[in-house]
C-alpha cells in the first residue's frame, strides 16, 4: 500500500462557500436547514441550500451553462483544494498529484427540465448536453479537464488523469 498525504481541502457546503466559511459556520452553530419553496407540497419541504452560490459568477457564464449544479460544486471544491495545497503547476510532479472525488448520483435539475419535453412529444427540443451533463462521473471528468492544461507535457498530452478512474500502471 502507498502512503497518501492530504495537502488541501475544498468545501462548498450549506454552512459556507469555502473551507474557512464552512468551518466558521459550523463553529457558530448556524442552522442550514430551511423551508424550500421548490419542495412545497412534498412530505419533506426543507433542504440545506448553499447560500450565495452562483456558478455563473464563480466559474463564468459559458462554463456554468454547460454544467449541472453538482459538477459546478465539485469543480469549485477541487479548485479550492489545489489552491489550499499550495500546488504550483510548474513545480508539481503530475504523476504524484491527484484529486479524489466521490459521487453517488447526479443532480436531478436537468432531468426535471428535459423529461417533460420527451413526455410531451417534443423530443427535438431536448438539450443535447443533458445526457453528458447528468452522468455521475462528469464531476471527475470536469475536474480533470480543468487541470488538463497544467498537467500537459510539451506535446499537449496528459500523462495521468487528475481525477477519475485510475488507469493501468
Amino acid at each position: 500500500m502507498n502512503d497518501v498525504v492530504v495537502t488541501g481541502l475544498g468545501l462548498i457546503t450549506p454552512a459556507g462557500i469555502g473551507t474557512a466559511a464552512t468551518w466558521d459556520g459550523l463553529l457558530a452553530g448556524t442552522p442550514t436547514a430551511a423551508t424550500d419553496p421548490e419542495l412545497a407540497g412534498l412530505p419533506t419541504d426543507f433542504s440545506c441550500r448553499i447560500p450565495g452560490f452562483d456558478a455563473g459568477v464563480l466559474l463564468g457564464r459559458r462554463r456554468a451553462a454547460r454544467l449541472d449544479r453538482f459538477t459546478a460544486l465539485a469543480v469549485l471544491a477541487a479548485r479550492e483544494a489545489v489552491a489550499a495545497a499550495g500546488l504550483l503547476p510548474a513545480e508539481w510532479a503530475a504523476r504524484r498529484v491527484g484529486v479524489v472525488v466521490g459521487t453517488g448520483t447526479a443532480a436531478m435539475a436537468s432531468y426535471l427540465v428535459e423529461i417533460p419535453k420527451i413526455a410531451d412529444g417534443r423530443h427535438r427540443l431536448v438539450d443535447p448536453f443533458s445526457v453528458p451533463r447528468t452522468v455521475p462521473s462528469m464531476s471527475a471528468a470536469e475536474i480533470g479537464l480543468a487541470r488538463r492544461r497544467v498537467l500537459a507535457d510539451g506535446q499537449g498530452e496528459v500523462r495521468r488523469p487528475l481525477a477519475g478512474t485510475p488507469g493501468p500502471g
